[in-house]
């Protein structure tokens, strides 16, 4: 397993321009990686209630792929993991709705990009990792 990639903190952000990582984690994550909303790209018109709303409040992977030089600021909150609990609910306010979070949701995502410049943002919200060392 690479370490570091699971247990980080910040959502992890990987360095990946041979498909390598995303590849691993969608078969280490199989069992919560739902066929029609967990792999996406930021792109999809779709992608906030399809995608994020949906694996956010079902406990399931996300798992956006093709992230460029810059992360989308409607990530900005879920990134920076702004929650607001009320009634043990745990909610983040994504592009003006309140969106469930579960405990169980996991988000990655990936960069084909060998060598991305990435704006001072998201390197400091997120885990910047390059995938090296697998195992399943």
């Amino acid at each position: 397993e690479y370490m570091g990639l699971t247990n980080a903190t910040n959502y992890p952000l990987l360095i990946d321009p041979q498909g390598q990582g995303s590849n691993w984690l969608k078969h280490k994550f199989a069992e919560s990686i739902d066929p029609f909303h967990s792999i996406t790209t930021l792109a999809n018109p779709r992608f906030k209630d399809g995608f994020l709303g949906f694996c956010m409040s079902q406990g399931k992977t996300l798992l956006i792929e093709g992230i460029e030089n810059e992360v989308d600021p409607i990530m900005d909150p879920v990134l920076e993991k702004r929650i607001t609990v009320k009634l043990k609910t745990k909610t983040i306010d994504v592009a003006g709705t309140e969106v469930e979070l579960s405990d169980d949701f996991r988000l990655f995502m990936t960069c084909k990009l060998a060598n991305p410049s990435f704006t001072p943002e998201p390197v400091s919200y997120t885990h910047l990792t390059l995938p090296t060392i697998y195992s399943v």
